[in-house]
């Protein structure tokens, strides 16, 4: 494209300039024409040096912080207790896998038996399992490392999720799954009774939470967004809330390219915008971009999984009146773990953004601004009324 007649070019959300995301090749041709780059995020990175990479990435050479006044927003975290069956499933589920990993440490690959290790070490862990394909052990330990990652899955979900999520996985894995690893986890008389358990629950402890709260802001006429990480969760949850609450309409939003796809969204948050439905069940597909003045509540049912997912869902509320944001985790360490870990991601980014504050500085254009080491911050008062007061 020829951009000689363009003088600006504009990155929303411009701290996704990382890896293979096309704003890089872009920033890349705007700079050879010489065009101004101009950079908007509202959680640009949890740490200076990964701000600085996206700096590099978009040739932006100065950082402007503006501080736009909007209304107060309020943020709870609400925990669901464990119930006995729960209680019991999580002890079969940690012998499980406790057994899986020391079957994987006698093939000749070191893992943790005394706790569960995260997704990024089970990458890690299949990369160093690969690395060895002249190994003796090397398919029977990539049969055993799946059965891990399957049971860990099966673990989150039935945590962090719901004993419907985790029912629909575990008939996958029964009945679709053809492999030998789905084969020794449905045949394991502790994976079957844990799927027995799961069907006898009547309901799980974070759908129980849910429907309290939305209760309670469904009374308050809060117009509310509830975020998931796994679609099957966003459609039981619909059936639940619809089936369960008085005056309630709830929909789904998931993701999709395709332009049907896109006309069901734009239809779906006019419906939204007309107070037809009051609740949205989404993933992360809206947690950017959405400015819907009907929205002022945010319950994160699935702890979000990045410290920017956090600031950008939470945003989608308080934007025009007064925002209430919920975490519901169940008191289990996935749920409390994800919660602190972004929680402090988020501390993070602030302190890394606020340590280049400096004393305030009002001109008499009425826009106040700070500078230090090179980054100004600016404050538009957008909001008059509220500085008022």
């Amino acid at each position: 494209m020829d951009l000689n007649g363009f003088n600006l070019i504009i990155f929303d959300e411009f701290q996704k300039a990382r890896g293979n995301f096309p704003y890089i090749p872009i920033a890349q041709l705007a700079h050879k024409y010489n065009l101004k780059i101009f950079g908007l995020s509202a959680s640009p990175g949890g740490t200076q040096n990964i701000i600085e990479k996206i700096k590099k990435s978009c040739f932006i050479k100065n950082v402007h912080r503006i501080n736009i006044p909007v209304p107060p927003k309020t943020e709870s975290l609400v925990l669901a207790e464990m119930t006995e069956p729960l209680k019991t499933i999580n002890e079969l589920f940690l012998s499980l896998i406790k057994q899986t990993a020391i079957n994987l440490c006698r093939l000749g690959f070191q893992v943790d038996t005394e706790r569960i290790i995260t997704a990024k070490e089970l990458k890690l862990l299949q990369v160093m399992i690969l690395n060895k394909k002249s190994d003796p052990n090397y398919y029977r330990a990539m049969s055993t490392y799946a059965q891990y990652r399957k049971l860990h899955h099966a673990f989150v979900s039935i945590m962090s999720e719901s004993y419907y999520t985790f029912l629909d996985y575990a008939n996958r894995l029964k009945f679709e799954d053809k492999s030998q690893a789905a084969n020794a986890i449905c045949s394991n008389t502790d994976f079957q009774q844990i799927t027995y358990l799961a069907a006898e629950a009547q309901i799980h402890p974070k759908v129980e939470k849910l429907l309290e709260i939305t209760q309670s802001l469904i009374n308050m006429n809060k117009g509310i967004i509830v975020f998931v990480y796994e679609r099957i969760t966003g459609k039981h949850l619909k059936d639940v809330l619809n089936s369960q609450i008085q005056n309630i309409k709830a929909e789904v939003i998931f993701g999709g390219k395709d332009g049907d796809k896109r006309k069901i969204h734009q239809d779906i948050l006019k419906r939204f915008a007309n107070g037809e439905i009051n609740v949205l069940i989404a993933t992360s597909v809206i947690e950017e971009g959405l400015s819907t003045p009907g929205v002022n509540a945010v319950i994160h049912y699935s702890m979000p999984p990045t410290d920017i997912a956090r600031i950008q869902r939470g945003g989608r509320a308080g934007r025009f009146e007064n925002g209430t944001v919920v975490y519901i985790a169940l008191n289990h360490f996935f749920d409390k773990a994800m919660y602190w870990s972004t929680w402090h991601g988020v501390k993070t980014m602030r302190q890394t953004l606020n340590d280049q504050a400096s004393k305030i500085a009002t001109s008499s254009d009425g826009i106040v601004r700070k500078k230090r080491k090179g980054i100004d911050t600016l404050t538009l008062p957008l909001f008059p009324e509220q500085i008022t007061e």
